[in-house]
This record gives C-alpha cells, sequence and structure tokens, in this order.
C-alpha cells in the first residue's frame, strides 16, 4: 500500500524540493545566493586587477610623456640629403713607414635613387600592406601596433614578439642610430619621437620614396632599384608583381628571404604574407593574386662583383663591433656608415707583408703544399701575421682567389676555431710553469703515461715510444712529448690554472669551463688542455696573439686590425689604444724564445724544416692526434706568424711527411721584408752549461741552456762528507 504524501503535495528528491508551482526552496536560493557571492567576490577582484593596470599604464604613460617633453627632442633628419652617400678610404702602410691608400669602400651597398612616380603601384602596396598597413593613416607612429607589442612583453597575446615600427620608424633607424636595439627604451622613445617629427615635416609621398630608396634588401643593395637590376636584371619601374612581393618579403630579415639563396622561405612569405596581405587589403584582384602566387621567379645570374682582400674584410668586421660596442648602433647601421659616411680608416696592415702572403696563398698550382693530396677536395689554409704590439699585418682567410666579400673567414671567425694541437704547450704548459719557477730548461720530466680515472694509460705520443725514463725540458719540446706536457700540468700546474692563464693573460675566448650537450659534460679544465685538446679549439688569431709574448718581454697585445677611424670631418670615431698585460716575466719570455729556437736548431726539433738561411727562427709545431689538423706558429725577430692547414670538414689529412703548415709559413717568411738580426736579450738571465742525464748545472756539461738568475738553478746536491 502506498504511502501517502507530505502535506501540499510536494515530492522530495534528496534535499531540494521543489513545490507545485515551480518555485525553489529555501535550499536552492541559498545556493544561488552563495553563487551570486562568489561572482561578485571574482567581480571584485577583476575589477581590482583592472584599475590597477588602468593607473600603472597611467602613471607609466605620463612618466613618459614627461621624459619625452622635457628631455627628448627630434634629431630634424633632412631627407633632402639622404642619397648624398660618401665613400670610405681604408689605408695602410709599407716597410717604409708609408700610408697608402688600399681601398674604396662604396660598392657593397649599392644604391641608385629612384623617384617614386618611377616605381610600380604594386611594389609601394607590396610594402606597405606588409610592413605598415595604417601608414596612409598614422602620423608616424602607429600607436595600435606599439601599445600591441608593448603589451605582449607581458601578456603574450602572440605566439612571437610583435614589431610595432611603422614604416616612417624604419626609415628613422635607416638614417640614425635610434635603433640600438629593441631592448633598450630610451632608444625606442628617441625613434618615436624622430618618426612623429619627420611626418610633421615631410609629406606621406616623400617618406615612403626616402623608404623605398634606403631599405637594406641584401647582397648590397640598398633601396629598391638596385635590388631590381641584382635579383631580376630590370629597371624596378619593370617589375611584375610577383617580383615586386618578393622584394617586400626582405626588410624582415634580408639573409633569410634572399629569392637567390632561399627561393623556398622566399615563396613562402610572398605568398602567404606579401600578396595576402594585398588582396586582403584589395590592393589586387583575386585574378591577379591567383596568377601571382603560381608565377615563377626568374632570377637573375649573379654579377661579378670587385673582390676585397682578406684584410679589408675583416677590417670592417672589426670596425663595424667596435661601433655596435660604442655607440650602440645596430649591425646595419654600423654597416651602414662604414660604406656610405666617408670615414678614413688607418688599418694596421703591412702591404709588403700581405703582398708576400698573397703570393703564396693564391699560387695553388704550388705542389708544396697545395696538390700534393688525394682526392678532388684539396685541403684549406690561414695564416695571420703580427708584429710585437699586437698590430695585424697580414691575413689569409683561405687559399686561392678569394670568392666574395665578407665571406667565411678561417684565420679570424669564431667557427674556424680548431684544435690547436701540440701547438698550445708553450702557451698552456711551459711558459707557466718556468714563470712560476716549477722547471727550468734542464728539468727531468717523467715520460710515462698517467693512468685515468677509468683505468687508461694516456697520452699517446705522436711517434708511439718513450714512455719509460726522463726527459730534459728543452729535448721534450723540441719532440713535442705529450707525455712530458702532462706530467707538467699534473705535477707543477693544475688544468684550472692554465685555463685562467689562456683565457685572462692571453685572451683566448673559445675555452669552455663546462657544456652539457646530451648527457655528456665537456669542460677545458682537465688534463687535456696541456695538449690542445680543447673542446671548441682557438683561432689562428688568439693563437697568434699568443705567440708574440715570446718576442717582447712577456706582454701581451690584444690583437688588432685598425689604430684609429675618423668621420667625414676629420672627428676621431675609434681609435685603438692597446694597453698591455703582463703575461709572463721578461726572463721567462726571453727563456722561452731560446727554447722556441730550440725547436728549430735541435737534431730532433719538430720545426727543423722552418730554418731560413740568415734569419733567426723559433716556432712550434702543431699535429692532433687524428691529423685533422696542422698547425705551424713561428717567430722571428720582426713577426709572428700562424698558420693553420686542414679541411673545412675535419678529417684525416693522411698525409706523414713535412707539416704542410710549416712548409706554408717558411714559404711565405722567406719572402718577408727584414729588419731585425736577432731578438735583444732582455731580463735577468745566464747561460750555463749542464749535463743532460741529470739536469744538473756543471762546468764539464755537455750542453748549454738558459735560466733565471732569480729562479731555480738546478745544481748537483753537495755530499756533506766532502763539504
Amino acid at each position: 500500500m502506498p504511502l501517502p504524501l507530505p502535506s501540499g503535495g510536494d515530492k522530495l528528491m534528496g534535499n531540494a524540493s521543489i513545490s507545485p508551482k515551480g518555485k525553489k526552496t529555501p535550499v536552492a536560493k541559498k545556493k544561488k545566493s552563495k553563487a551570486r557571492r562568489v561572482a561578485g567576490k571574482i567581480g571584485r577582484a577583476l575589477l581590482t586587477v583592472f584599475l590597477i593596470f588602468v593607473i600603472t599604464c597611467t602613471l607609466v604613460g605620463g612618466a613618459v610623456a614627461f621624459y619625452i617633453i622635457n628631455f627628448v627632442t627630434p634629431q630634424n633628419i633632412n631627407l633632402d640629403s639622404a642619397n648624398l652617400d660618401s665613400t670610405t678610404f681604408v689605408y695602410a702602410t709599407n716597410s717604409k713607414n708609408e700610408t697608402v691608400e688600399v681601398a674604396q669602400i662604396s660598392g657593397e651597398q649599392n644604391r641608385v635613387w629612384v623617384s617614386l612616380k618611377d616605381m610600380p603601384e604594386n611594389l609601394k602596396n607590396a610594402f606597405v600592406c606588409t610592413e605598415d598597413q595604417r601608414f596612409y593613416e598614422h602620423n608616424g607612429v602607429d600607436w595600435k601596433r606599439t601599445i600591441s607589442s608593448f603589451g605582449n612583453l607581458f601578456f603574450h597575446f602572440y605566439e612571437t614578439r610583435q614589431g610595432g615600427s611603422t614604416i616612417t620608424q624604419q626609415l628613422v633607424n635607416n638614417l640614425t642610430a635610434a635603433g640600438k636595439n629593441s631592448s633598450d627604451y630610451g632608444r625606442k622613445i628617441q625613434e618615436i619621437v624622430n618618426a612623429l617629427d619627420l611626418e610633421k615635416r615631410y609629406g606621406k609621398e616623400q617618406i615612403l620614396e626616402a623608404y623605398l630608396n634606403t631599405i637594406n634588401l641584401n647582397e648590397g643593395c640598398y633601396g629598391v632599384q638596385t635590388a631590381a637590376r641584382n635579383y631580376f636584371n630590370k629597371d624596378v619601374k619593370d617589375l611584375d608583381l610577383a617580383e615586386c612581393a618578393a622584394l617586400a618579403c626582405l626588410p624582415k630579415a634580408p639573409s633569410t628571404y634572399d629569392p637567390r639563396y632561399h627561393p623556398e622561405k622566399n615563396t613562402e612569405r610572398r605568398v602567404n604574407v606579401v600578396l595576402k596581405n594585398m588582396y586582403k587589403q584589395k590592393k589586387i584582384t583575386k585574378e591577379q593574386y591567383e596568377q601571382a602566387i603560381n608565377e615563377k621567379l626568374n632570377i637573375a645570374p649573379k654579377k661579378t662583383v670587385s673582390t676585397r682582400g682578406w684584410f679589408e674584410d675583416m677590417v670592417i668586421t672589426d670596425v663595424q663591433k667596435d661601433l655596435q660596442t660604442k655607440y650602440g648602433w645596430t649591425a646595419d647601421y654600423a654597416l651602414n656608415t662604414i660604406y656610405t659616411k666617408g670615414l678614413k680608416i688607418y688599418t694596421t696592415m703591412n702591404t709588403d707583408v700581405q703582398s708576400a702572403m698573397d703570393k703564396i696563398y693564391q699560387d695553388t698550382t704550388n705542389t708544396k703544399y697545395w696538390k700534393q693530396y688525394q682526392g678532388a677536395v684539396q685541403p684549406e689554409s690561414a695564416m695571420i701575421i703580427m708584429d710585437y704590439n699586437g698590430n695585424i699585418l697580414g691575413v689569409e682567410g683561405g687559399r686561392g682567389k678569394k670568392s666574395g666579400n665578407l665571406i667565411y673567414n678561417r684565420a679570424v671567425d669564431a667557427r674556424a676555431a680548431r684544435q690547436p694541437g701540440s701547438a698550445i704547450k708553450p702557451l698552456g704548459v711551459y711558459a707557466p710553469a718556468i714563470e712560476l719557477n716549477k722547471i727550468n730548461w734542464s728539468s727531468l720530466i717523467p715520460c710515462s703515461k698517467i693512468t685515468t680515472p677509468d683505468g687508461k694509460l694516456w697520452p699517446k705520443n705522436d711517434d708511439d715510444s718513450n714512455y719509460t725514463g726522463s726527459m730534459t725540458v728543452v729535448r721534450a719540446l723540441a719532440k713535442s712529448v705529450n707525455t712530458v706536457a702532462v706530467h707538467i700540468e699534473k705535477d707543477y700546474l693544475s688544468p684550472e690554472y692554465t685555463f685562467d692563464f689562456l683565457k685572462n693573460k692571453l685572451g683566448f675566448t673559445s675555452l669552455v669551463e663546462r657544456k652539457v650537450v646530451g648527457n655528456k659534460v665537456y669542460s677545458d679544465k682537465t688534463l687535456s688542455i696541456a695538449i690542445g685538446a680543447l673542446t671548441q679549439g682557438v683561432t689562428v688569431k688568439e693563437l697568434a696573439g699568443g705567440y708574440q709574448i715570446f718576442g717582447n718581454n712577456g706582454l701581451y697585445y690584444k690583437p688588432h686590425s685598425y689604430t684609429k677611424v675618423l668621420d667625414s670631418k676629420g672627428n676621431v670615431l675609434l681609435e685603438n689604444k692597446i694597453k698591455p698585460i703582463q703575461a709572463i716575466g721578461a726572463d721567462t719570455a726571453f727563456i722561452m724564445n731560446k727554447l722556441l729556437q730550440s725547436n728549430v736548431t735541435h737534431p730532433e726539433g719538430t720545426g727543423r724544416a722552418a730554418k731560413i738561411s740568415g734569419l733567426v727562427v723559433g716556432g712550434k709545431t702543431g699535429t692532433t692526434n687524428d691529423h685533422k689538423d696542422r698547425w705551424f706558429a713561428g717567430i722571428t725577430p720582426d713577426y709572428v706568424g700562424v698558420v693553420w692547414f686542414g679541411y673545412d670538414q675535419p678529417k684525416d689529412l693522411g698525409y706523414k711527411g713535412t707539416n704542410p703548415a710549416l712548409v706554408v709559413w717558411r714559404s711565405v717568411f722567406q719572402l718577408l721584408p727584414k729588419h731585425k738580426k736577432d731578438f735583444p736579450k732582455n731580463g735577468d738571465v745566464i747561460q750555463e752549461r749542464y749535463d743532460p742525464a741529470t739536469g744538473y748545472i756543471t762546468s764539464t756539461g755537455t750542453e748549454v741552456g738558459w735560466y733565471k738568475v732569480n729562479g731555480y738553478l738546478p745544481t748537483a746536491p753537495v755530499d756533506p762528507e766532502l763539504s
């Protein structure tokens, strides 16, 4: 029998009840009231956050406005003179110390000014639709893009950072140094002020014309006319829609979207960005759009341009970097200044030295070193010659005829760093140990291998011999015995000491303190540093810079390619006043000098082939265990010279004869002008006879060595019973 319903006819369902008329019970009202309270709290919290954001933006905006009004003045850019560029001149000296002009720099930045009326509408629209859609509406600054870009720094509306620069702002960056870098808000404000001022004084058409004639379009093309000639062999007025769109791809990243070298990336941006924007903004019809996206560009063959020498390219790069560092300029603006602002660059080049190097390096038919290897690919080489004050006198970044401007330079480019092998030993092992009075000329050092933590015997000597007994320092250096160098490093120095010495005293920049790649840890603070097995190697320039200390009383001067740079009015923009570092004492430097000479004169010396009649020569070979790299670092009374020899893609040279780097070095040095007959004697040192069997100084010694007067003099102990 069913139970009677409660009074009022309600049906119970859990904790909720509904009246026959559909009205909620007090329980449901309580839930709704609680939800309203929670929603109210959330709303008030969001309102508070919003008000804080508004107040913060107001305060920041007010501060920025106050800063702009009181401290930032426009630079009064003159568009009428924007197309008046000047040639930069490069000077060097010859062996008579005469200043001579060696280059004029202007051709790399090729610019021909054309009127806006001579440019097709599609070209103008392509750039505007891609770079600045509201160009004709704003007053120089697109505040919507600027605020959006600023907000994205904090709230990440977009997946990538959004640029806020208008065409007017980009023009400002092309003509001034206002665009130091995107993180410098002071410079950004200056850019904005300049853009606003520019739009007050010039019309949109004048601004657009200047922009399209100054924009960097890669391959040395600045402006649309030279770019049209370069890529399509046409005048700009004759470009079709697809070609106009191809050029409009370039401002975002000129080298990345180069239609000659990266056609796929140019096509992708041309179709998906430039042409699509033009179609969406109704600047082209659907038929024009479809025809343009299916057009295959006909890129003109690359024209042969005048190729500068290795030295001129090196000094351009050095000046560009130093202008960026000193003035905070962008790389593009610094390079633009070099090419167009009529600078005078006084280099450290010695024209006679450079000519001698060119003669050897450009003669690829010489079978002594260029044609003795099997296979179609011949090895490469690089060389630096400098004096003992850090002045680079000549450079070769590769063998044969140089193929272009600002190309890969194996002598100075960080990517060209290679393991120096035994060429590092005088710098990282022998010189520091003699400086600390831990070893001397005739110290006897064990020749045995050491046992590594994993139980292996290491290292291997190049001739796979001399693993027993001991050997004098002079003989071990001459024979380039790896085991002796490692024993000195382990017993008298430390990898940490050598690491710091090379980095802080000799300017080595590529040393790795600790780097993890995958599950493997790399570090140059190991015993391998003693034999040049470095993680990232060294450059030819760094090694040459280190070896200068052996001919100038132990002073290290940072290697440099120019002395000063003047602007078109004669004002000094840059000047290299290098302050030397006392890397080692004069006595240590003199003894090391004599040890390096012994490496050339010693009957077992690896540098014997460097002998040049009538010239005092010292030096050290370098050979890596895998025979992928060969080096020779040599010194004469006038010069320091370092040669690297190997393949760009490292592999065994497969050659066991005379070190080819040494052969190249000797061939060049035979042609160099010579001024000094010998190194001067420096430091408090003495010459003594010693017994090579004991290492002791004795009047009956059969060999002669050099020792520090205030250092450790290895004399035989006196027997107490005989004293």
